[in-house]
């Protein structure tokens, strides 16, 4: 008998419900929880990394490889204030801008 309470329950929880269009468990959790139907989907991770891999390769066919000297002058943005470029000179390098 108390698996049956456990199962309906379970079941109760999960199911959307018809004014709100979201779970009992959902709304608690601010998430929907997982259940064994879950379980049937394909991996999100697997979409996920698609997409990330399209959107590296979009950005490196668009990115201008740069490099640069040691001492050489450039501007740099100034988010803090105005003016929004200032004036700069390169006085070490760690890595290329386009990585």
């Amino acid at each position: 008998m108390e698996t049956c309470i456990t199962r309906f329950l379970s079941k109760y929880r999960l199911t959307p419900h018809a004014t709100t269009g979201r779970s009992p468990a959902e709304l608690l959790l601010g998430r929907q929880p997982r259940s064994r139907l879950d379980l049937l989907h394909p991996k999100t991770e697997k979409r996920v990394l698609k997409s990330q891999t399209h959107q590296k390769t979009s950005h490196d066919m668009h990115c201008k490889a740069r490099s640069f000297q040691i001492g050489e002058r450039v501007y740099v943005k100034n988010f803090v204030g105005s003016p929004t470029w200032l004036p700069a000179v390169i006085i070490d390098l760690y890595h290329s801008v386009c990585d």
